[in-house]
């Protein structure tokens, strides 16, 4: 019995200790890409800033997600908890699906989930707002600067978010992933270049670019396709980068 308690104590100090070194990896990887930024990106009156959405400017609102499935018919939302197939076809998706994706995959496994789609999509977009992004996206607006969005939401679920959080009426344009296109979306190096190709149309200069994003691998391929690009870890270091 000890030696199994042993092993096992092992066992979560290993998993632990690996998912400790992860981390720093991931750390050093987003210092070296946001020390280059600080040395290459320069603010000027030409600059149009782009924001990803998830993760810069909103976050989940877990008290009042919380809220929403505690306010929810109770047996619903248990047939739904412990139906087997859909908790395994969850288990399956991708993290980069959109929620429009997520929900009609969902509906295919079992159509008489339509009932609870409606829940499904008050806590998908039950957010808040980053007090300190939003501040500095008013500021960007006060001096006049282009502001863009660049995100793998929806235009069904970006009207959704406007409604309830007008700083997105700030902005001068987005673009979104669609079903025209199939969801292709962020890191897809397509998607970029339908981006690239877009804000050309506008007469912007991709040099003239800022994107700003919390996932490393959204911002390396950006950077790759020519899209000068920040990983966001807090507003002090993105503050820091931009205003030198």
């Amino acid at each position: 019995m000890n030696s199994l308690f042993k092993i096992i104590i092992s066992l979560v100090i290993c998993y632990f200790a690996y998912r400790l070194y992860q981390q720093k990896q991931l750390n050093d990887k987003i210092k070296a890409i946001n020390d280059n930024a600080y040395n290459q990106i320069h603010v000027t009156p030409e600059t149009v800033f782009v924001f990803d959405i998830d993760g810069v400017i909103l976050k989940p609102d877990f008290k009042k997600m919380f809220d929403i499935v505690c306010n929810a018919p109770k047996l619903k939302l248990f047939s739904i908890l412990i139906h087997p197939r859909l908790i395994y076809h969850i288990y399956s998706l991708r993290d980069d699906e959109t929620t429009e994706e997520v929900l009609n995959k969902i509906l295919n496994f079992d159509p008489k989930f339509k009932s609870c789609i409606d829940i499904a999509y008050k806590l998908t977009y039950t957010k808040k707002e980053f007090p300190k992004t939003c501040a500095l996206i008013k500021e960007l607006r006060k001096k006049n600067y282009k502001l863009l969005i660049l995100s793998n939401e929806t235009t069904n679920g970006m009207k959704v978010l406007t409604k309830e959080h007008p700083i997105f009426n700030l902005f001068d344009d987005m673009f979104l992933t669609t079903t025209n296109d199939n969801y292709i979306k962020k890191p897809n190096p397509e998607f970029y270049k339908k981006f690239i190709t877009w804000i050309e149309g506008k007469n912007i200069d991709p040099k003239n670019l800022i994107f700003i994003d919390d996932r490393i691998k959204n911002v390396i391929i950006a950077n790759k396709m020519g899209i000068p690009s920040i990983v966001f870890t807090n507003i002090n270091e993105l503050n820091k980068i931009l205003f030198k």
